[in-house]
């Protein structure tokens, strides 16, 4: 089949959403039963180092990739007119919307559009995409009105349109069965990627290469303790608790642990960060560096003393897969795909629970044996990360939409 793998843009502020299309880049590049043609108009830096080595998977010039303001206007038209129809409840008077990723299907003899976004492109063609989640169903409290309204809108009309969904854990699956039953359960396939060829392995096949980063940021930790958070700044990724967890540590056993945070600062919530770590007074212990160069967040891994990962909800972790294959000590919270990730209780807490955070954190950062029992946990870990056959899970979910 000719396929078009739809990654227009790729952006660090969306989460691990970028990670994910990278790593899936990697895995259909090794794909021979089929042709992949790449729409990709952004600059970045992995995505481009993978499509220049990988001369099967065939990049869309950008001068006819790019929307067209004309196409762009019909396209919102006329999807602002189904949206009327969908609140009014009159599906049936629904259009088909015009897109440009058909002309480039007609231009390519593209069989089938594959996106690895939340959202479904627009095209007459057989679609697959991935759901990653469906947070705001579980947590409404983090999301405003408007944004409520557009994932809800957003995924129901990508999976009424949609042929196949391929999701990457199981309860993500059964929350669309469940929230979305507009699929059949054959439809749906899990598909864990295979965690090889992301990006630490750059820095793991060349050790000593993050020395090269004369980044000033990174230099006050050079010789410091610390823990590291790697999360944009949202209400789910439970940073609040945190740090009230780091403050009891201070209070109740006078131990001071630094904690460096790294991600996006952007969204609204940052500012009630901030006012938290005010309040309790820990600003000489934690500092946020924003979104970080691969070679900085690679350093500052490598060098802090574990990992802590306190999400609320997570449909699968970038960071605590990244923590395991880079055998650092990890804990990280009981919710979705996380115990079973790491594959030990002993290293897992309840994100609600202030004290159990400040427990865990206590024992990673004080007790020797441990961080060591962990270190072990890691090692199994990484191997089942690496060996889920997520090829031929997606070929098989190619191949069941050829008939």
């Amino acid at each position: 089949m000719n396929i078009l793998y739809f990654i227009p843009s790729l952006s660090q502020t969306g989460g691990g959403i970028r990670q994910y299309a990278i790593a899936m880049l990697n895995i259909i590049a090794k794909d021979i039963s089929n042709r992949y043609y790449i729409l990709h108009l952004s600059e970045d830096e992995e995505a481009l180092k993978i499509l220049e080595i990988n001369k099967n998977l065939i990049v869309i010039p950008k001068s006819i990739a790019k929307e067209r303001r004309l196409e762009k206007w019909i396209t919102v038209t006329q999807k602002t007119f189904n949206i009327i129809l969908e609140y009014y409840n009159r599906t049936s008077k629904r259009i088909s919307v015009y897109s440009y990723v058909d002309r480039l299907c007609r231009k390519y003899n593209i069989d089938l559009v594959y996106s690895p976004f939340q959202i479904a492109p627009y095209t007459s063609r057989k679609i697959i995409f991935t759901l990653h989640d469906v947070q705001e169903l579980h947590f409404p409290e983090f999301f405003s009105p408007s944004e409520r309204f557009t994932r809800a809108f957003s995924f129901l009309d990508s999976l009424k349109r949609a042929d196949s969904v391929v999701v990457s854990y199981e309860h993500i699956k059964e929350d669309i069965l469940r929230f979305f039953p507009y699929l059949r359960q054959e439809q749906i396939h899990v598909c864990l990627l295979d965690m090889t060829n992301i990006w630490i392995e750059r820095f793991i096949d060349e050790p000593g290469k993050e020395k090269k980063d004369e980044n000033k940021l990174i230099k006050p930790f050079e010789d410091f303790d610390y823990l590291l958070y790697p999360a944009n700044a949202w209400p789910h990724k439970n940073h609040i608790r945190l740090m009230e967890a780091i403050s009891m540590l201070m209070k109740n056993h006078g131990l001071k642990v630094n904690l460096i945070c790294t991600g996006a600062t952007e969204h609204r919530h940052f500012g009630k960060i901030k006012e938290k770590i005010k309040e309790l007074g820990i600003h000489e212990q934690v500092d946020f560096l924003g979104i970080v160069s691969e070679e900085t967040l690679y350093y500052l891994y490598k060098k802090c003393r574990g990992v802590v990962i306190p999400t609320l909800y997570e449909a699968g972790s970038f960071p605590l897969v990244e923590s395991i294959l880079l055998s650092i000590p990890v804990i990280c919270s009981n919710v979705t795909s996380l115990p079973d990730t790491i594959g030990s209780e002993e290293f897992v807490f309840d994100p609600r629970d202030t004290e159990d955070i400040s427990r865990r954190i206590f024992q990673l950062w004080n007790n020797e044996e441990y961080r060591q029992r962990c270190l072990s946990i890691c090692s199994i870990a990484a191997a089942k990360l690496k060996g889920n056959d997520a090829l031929k899970k997606i070929q098989d979910a190619i191949l069941s939409l050829q008939n």
